[in-house]
Parts: structure tokens; C-alpha cells; sequence
């Protein structure tokens, strides 16, 4: 994965990058001018390209080479580019052709497991209403990550949702039940990680 950000300061504050390259969900290609030093970089499907240079007048051979070596490996043995998968295998392109698909990050089911924690959100939007009046997603549903001890040694996660009153208020749902569910009832996922103070 690459991520890009607009400046030096973006980054050291730990604000969100600008663009967001995830070598497992769509065959990225790439090609290099080694006189300037210069890395050029596309999403298969679509017409954008991204130049990017070494910092610095007249650059860094070491830095550089090291870049090639690393985009190169990644790319090369990512999901993306073994199965050679385009953005049209995602909705938002299919319906618009300018939807900036690398604005986003997005994660595969393994990423998010790996990554969440209890009392991290779940924002989801229901389907047939993907988008309000300003384009934006609309969030109709709100949900709870726990973590809680499992049949096994590893913790297992949990997601708590309200139900109505005659059918208890309140619904712990083990992961693989609320899959089916979420499949069932919502066309979009948003996933917010709380920053909080965690014991243990």
C-alpha cells in the first residue's frame, strides 16, 4: 500500500493523506524515467497517472533505487496485479467514471479484523440509499465493536446493534452472524477507529 500526503507537516501530525494506493485491490502500473528520477503510477481502468519525484534538487540515486526496488516487489506480488483487477470491479466507478477511487482506503475483511478494537465504530449506509442530495454517503446505522473472550484462546469480535423492544432492544452479534446481516441490509461500510484511552 502507498499513501500520499500533501506535505511534510500532513504527515508528522498524522492527518489523513491524499491518496491512497492498496496494491491488493487494483492492478496498479508503473514505469520509471531514471534520469530524472521520476516513478509514474496508474490504476488500471483509468486514465490518471501519478508522477512522483525523489525529494530535492537533482534527487538521491540510494533513496531512489530503494523506491524501485520496494514499489516494484509490492506491486509485483500484490493480489491486484495477480489477478489483474480494475476499478471496474468497483460500484462508485461503474456509476462515475470520475469518482476518485484513490481518495479512500479501503480494507479487505482480514485488514479490519487485524485493526479493530473494542468500542470502534461501524458507520453503514442501507442499500438503494447510497448517497444524499450533496453526494455524500448517508449514514443510517451506527454499530459497536466489542472484543470478547471466544470458544478458543484468541479473543473473538462481537458487534452490538439495537433491535426493537419485543425483540430484546439490544443484539450481540458474533462477526460471521453480522456479515450475513450487513450483506443483507447495506450497500456501503464506514469503519472509525476510536481514539481513546484503552485499559486493559
Amino acid at each position: 500500500m502507498l499513501k500520499y500526503y500533501k506535505t511534510q507537516e500532513d504527515y508528522n501530525k498524522n492527518l489523513p493523506p491524499k491518496g491512497i494506493m492498496n496494491f491488493n485491490q487494483v492492478n496498479v502500473l508503473y514505469s520509471f524515467v531514471d534520469s530524472k528520477q521520476v516513478f509514474t503510477l496508474s490504476l488500471s481502468g483509468s486514465d490518471r497517472t501519478f508522477n512522483l519525484k525523489i525529494k530535492g534538487k537533482g534527487g538521491n540515486q540510494v533513496e531512489y533505487e530503494a523506491w524501485k526496488k520496494c514499489l516494484t516487489t509490492a506491486i509485483e506480488n500484490s493480489t491486484g496485479k495477480k489477478k489483474n483487477l480494475t476499478l471496474d470491479n468497483y460500484k462508485e466507478f461503474q456509476n462515475d467514471k470520475s469518482y476518485k477511487f484513490w481518495r479512500f482506503l479501503r480494507l479487505s475483511e482480514k485488514e479490519f479484523l487485524d485493526q479493530v478494537e473494542t468500542c470502534d465504530l461501524l458507520l453503514c449506509t442501507r442499500k438503494s440509499q447510497i448517497r444524499n442530495v450533496s453526494g455524500k454517503h448517508k449514514i443510517h446505522d451506527i454499530f459497536t465493536v466489542i472484543s470478547m473472550q471466544g470458544q478458543d484462546t484468541d479473543d473473538e469480535f462481537f458487534v452490538i446493534r439495537s433491535v426493537p423492544v419485543d425483540q430484546g432492544g439490544i443484539v450481540v452479534d458474533n462477526w460471521d452472524s453480522f456479515k450475513m446481516y450487513i450483506k443483507a441490509m447495506y450497500s456501503d461500510v464506514l469503519f472509525r477507529h476510536l481514539f481513546c484511552k484503552r485499559d486493559q
